[in-house]
């Protein structure tokens, strides 16, 4: 992963864990949500790259809830198809990737490819 990832990954975590908190750098760390949001939709192999980083620097239930609720839900709403059959093989090895997938929700996700989810995911939390 490229140093501009591992600083996005960093500032993600960092500011799932401030927010809510009336901090300068809540402000200040904004971007890294805002960029994540952006690689979603516009370029999803560094989404990919980045959500896996993430999972892996920090497997803790906040942060594995707002990865599925926020850039997996992103990533499967807009690219699904391209990327269901990592996400399966994924779930398949990765505890904590299985895990997460729990939380996310259909919202724009297609039929297809969010059955093929729920086939893996087990049941929220």
């Amino acid at each position: 992963m490229c140093s501009a990832n591992r600083n996005l990954v960093a500032a993600w975590i960092r500011y799932q864990h401030i927010y809510g908190s009336k901090t300068e750098e809540v402000d200040e760390l904004e971007w890294a949500m805002i960029e994540l949001w952006d690689l979603c939709r516009e370029a999803p192999e560094s989404a990919w790259s980045a959500i896996l980083e993430i999972i892996s620097k920090d497997h803790s239930d906040q942060i594995l809830s707002d990865v599925a609720a926020g850039p997996m839900e992103d990533l499967l709403a807009y690219h699904g198809a391209l990327v269901i059959d990592r996400v399966e093989s994924c779930a398949r090895s990765n505890p904590s990737f299985e895990r997460m997938l729990g939380n996310v929700w259909k919202n724009a996700i297609s039929d297809d490819v969010w059955n093929r989810v729920k086939a893996i995911a087990p049941s929220s939390w």
